[in-house]
């Protein structure tokens, strides 16, 4: 279990809302830890690139609001999801090109 004190130790941190970026970290294995306190769960932590860790969940989220970023990438995702007419492969290669210009955009804050 993870706490905030931990994600400090942690260059460049950014909080997402539940669902925000569920989209953007599908079919990753960024995941690096989670919190839950007295109501359950709060927070996940993902670290997709070696500088950025998101925080994403309901309660009790540390970092930069990355919010309004993270929509418009996690929109651009959800349409590569839902497009059955591709292929696992090609999916994944857009999926991988949505992720890295979204960290470039975070990475830009």
């Amino acid at each position: 279990m993870l706490t905030r004190k931990d994600l400090y130790n942690f260059e460049r941190v950014f909080a997402v809302g539940y669902c925000g970026a569920q989209n953007l970290l599908a079919y990753t294995d960024c995941e690096i830890g989670r919190n839950s306190g007295v109501y359950g769960w709060n927070w996940t932590a993902y670290k997709p690139a070696s500088d950025i860790v998101i925080c994403t969940g309901y309660r009790n989220l540390t970092g930069i609001d990355a919010n309004k970023i993270t929509d418009n990438y996690d929109k651009q995702a959800y349409e590569v999801r839902k497009n059955y007419s591709l292929l696992p492969m090609e999916k994944e290669k857009q999926l991988d090109q949505i992720r890295g210009a979204w960290i470039d955009a975070l990475r830009a804050l």
